[in-house]
């Protein structure tokens, strides 16, 4: 007598998977792999932030180093190099850093720092902001004095 099994009875011999297996196995890696792309997308726009700053910072600098620059290598006294129509806005930047703006702002030293009087120094802020938003990534400031 051989064995027969019932069509709808699993038997010990028969091997694969049911249809119903398949789709709920289909479903699971879907939903897996859904999370996955999510994290993934996250995780690269995160990496582009640190390489934002390191370049922000490093045109705010820049522009510092210039200003400091044009006082070392001027003849002209201190209120003509550091005046703000020499240094005008950049709105936007050249390429390769067209997606940035770098704006330089010059204030009198009111907290006394250059020796007490407000005209005794210059506050020079640097800020590069993003050219689509708008919003400020980094303000450098340095203080130069008489």
């Amino acid at each position: 007598m051989s064995a027969h099994c019932h069509p709808r009875a699993r038997c010990a011999a028969q091997q694969g998977f049911t249809l119903i297996e398949t789709i709920i196995t289909m479903v699971t890696l879907a939903i897996v792999l859904t999370g996955l792309f999510v994290v993934h997308d996250n995780v690269m726009k995160d990496l582009n932030l640190p390489k934002e700053q390191l370049q922000t910072q490093f045109l705010a600098e820049e522009k510092l180093e210039q200003i400091n620059h044009d006082r070392g290598s001027s003849s002209a006294d201190f209120d003509a190099w550091v005046a703000a129509a020499n240094y005008p806005d950049e709105t936007p930047m050249t390429a390769p850093f067209a997606q940035f703006n770098r704006s330089v702002t010059l204030t009198d030293d009111t907290d006394g720092f250059c020796g007490g009087a407000a005209t005794d120094g210059k506050l020079a802020t640097v800020s590069v902001s993003n050219a689509a938003t708008g919003s400020v990534i980094t303000a450098l400031s340095l203080r130069f004095c008489r």
